[in-house]
């Protein structure tokens, strides 16, 4: 029970401390200081809290289960990963948006040398600490 209450305590923490850094940057969007569209920030404030949603039913389904010590550092890594994810895919999502309508760049260009980009970081990483790239 005390996992449960850590857990509860950890989101709405965390869904405090998002929204107010959310309202920061609200202030300074209303003050002209920076370039950033509404609703951008309602998207990033949206899916950080929709990530730390769904982390807290996974780790609560999963506190029910198994031991907290076995299963929870795994599982909160796995989660990390996945939000980072997402929150990568909606910020390329944004820029991308942005360069097409504003800056007149072609969508397929921007694709093309995403997906190159995301190969030789990958290469670059295998090298690294493998030693060799395969494909």
């Amino acid at each position: 029970d005390q996992v449960r209450y850590e857990l509860r305590r950890g989101l709405f923490l965390g869904a405090t401390v998002t929204t107010l850094i959310m309202i920061f940057f609200a202030a300074v969007v209303a003050q002209r200081l920076m370039e950033v569209s509404p609703c951008s920030l309602v998207l990033s404030c949206f899916s950080i809290l929709t990530v730390g949603w769904n982390v807290h039913v996974v780790l609560q389904g999963l506190v029910l289960r198994v031991p907290a010590l076995f299963v929870l550092p795994t599982a909160v890594k796995g989660l990390l990963v996945a939000g980072a994810l997402q929150a990568c895919f909606i910020c390329y999502g944004i820029l991308k948006e942005q360069l097409v309508t504003q800056d007149q760049i072609a969508s397929p260009l921007l694709v093309l040398s995403s997906r190159l980009g995301a190969i030789a970081f990958a290469s670059g990483y295998l090298l690294f600490t493998e030693g060799r790239v395969t494909f």
